[in-house]
């Protein structure tokens, strides 16, 4: 069975490297966006900033706060659903 590949969103590098390299860690595939624009389709988790940016344009389902290594709280996340 193939790994699933999500697309991690942020307009901030640092929180998209942490995202992924936690992702990774879990055996995703995983590829980067900056912005909505850029997120395309697929699985999309987005974090509080893009979460708002994309508010009244996609339908969002919230997620877990995810735990990140070398992060000091849990991240916020949410899922794009498709439209």
């Amino acid at each position: 069975m193939s790994a699933t590949r999500l697309l991690v969103v942020d307009d901030r590098p640092e929180s998209r490297k942490l995202l992924t390299v936690r992702l990774l860690h879990e055996g995703y595939r995983v590829q980067q966006a900056e912005n909505g624009e850029q997120a395309g389709t697929g699985e999309v988790w987005v974090c509080e900033a893009v979460h708002r940016e994309l508010a009244g344009r996609f339908e969002q389902q919230a997620l877990p706060p995810q735990d990140l290594k070398d992060y000091p709280q849990p991240v916020a996340a949410w899922r794009v659903l498709p439209g």
